[in-house]
């Protein structure tokens, strides 16, 4: 696993992201563990069992909309995802609470660097994925094509029994909650880009969300 908060960083710095902070909760709710800089995005990750997830609210009056792939399912509505952003929050003091109704799981994430306005470059998804043996990159999303170059490639999934892990190509932590895993990373030069995972489970179900977002400065 590669820490978020040095390489990632490294790599980013020529488009302006820089990976802040990240935490997470098999709740109803989560805080962020220290203060929000004003004008970062910052990232919601809801795993729900069943259908009909929330949309979050904070307690610093952020307003969340949804990434683009909507609420995305394995199992038919065994269990769903929904990625939700903040392109520009506000200043807020440690603790910022996330709270999404009925949730399973929260995981939240800050950035620094994005576009404020039309934020969202393209985004695509798998929903009622099957895993085709154990191991290996099995959990599949994309391919889509960006349109931008700097643009942040963030992937969110959840699977129903195994034991995934993020791809060690890309940028990851694993302090996601609620049975999900994210993972990112820069995309220097805009085209067509795929993401992977692994389950040690075979005929395993799982769903994927990938979104690209722009950087400050994209024309």
């Amino acid at each position: 696993m590669v820490n978020p908060g040095t390489i990632g960083n490294i790599l980013a710095s020529a488009f302006a992201w820089q990976y802040v902070q990240s935490t997470a909760n098999q709740a109803t709710s989560v805080s962020f563990p220290r203060e929000n800089s004003a004008g970062n995005l910052l990232l919601v990750c809801i795993t729900k069992v069943g259908s009909g997830i929330s949309t979050p609210t904070d307690t610093a009056g952020n307003t969340y909309v949804d990434s683009g792939a909507g609420e995305v399912a394995y199992g038919s509505t065994t269990a769903t995802i929904r990625l939700y952003y903040c392109s520009s929050c506000k200043a807020a003091a440690k603790g910022n609470t996330v709270t999404s109704t009925g949730a399973y799981g929260i995981t939240i994430i800050e950035f620094s660097g994005c576009q404020a306005a039309s934020s969202v470059d393209v985004n695509t998804k798998t929903a009622n994925g099957v895993t085709v043996g154990a191991g290996g990159q099995n959990m599949i999303v994309g391919p889509m094509t960006t349109t931008k170059n700097g643009d942040l490639i963030f992937v969110w999934q959840t699977n129903q029994n195994g034991n995934a892990t993020t791809n060690t190509n890309w940028i990851s932590t694993q302090n996601s909650a609620g049975g999900g895993l994210w993972q990112y990373q820069i995309q220097t030069v805009a085209g067509p880009i795929t993401s992977t995972m692994s389950d040690n489970t075979a005929s395993d179900n799982y769903c994927m969300i990938m979104a690209a977002f722009k950087h400050r400065g994209t024309q």
